[in-house]
């Protein structure tokens, strides 16, 4: 289930609404970068990220369960 933040804006006398998924980041250990890749394109239902290389080693999800899965497979 993808859980949405919902921000009301205003902007010239009319008002609108975004709604923006919620990411989850989930680290995991010193693993083959391309191997959890891989792993993510076939196991995903929805959109995901990967950190950049730089920054350590991350995903974040847009999915819950997306991320429930992948901290048990790789953190």
């Amino acid at each position: 289930m993808i859980t949405y933040l919902e921000s009301t804006y205003e902007s010239r006398g009319a008002s609108f609404t975004l709604a923006t998924p919620v990411l989850h980041k989930v680290c995991f250990n010193h693993y083959d970068r391309t191997e959890v890749m891989k792993w993510c394109e076939q196991n995903c239902k929805a959109k995901f990220y990967p950190g950049p290389s730089w920054a350590g080693h991350f995903f974040e999800f847009e999915d819950d369960e997306d991320a429930v899965w992948f901290a048990l497979r790789w953190a």
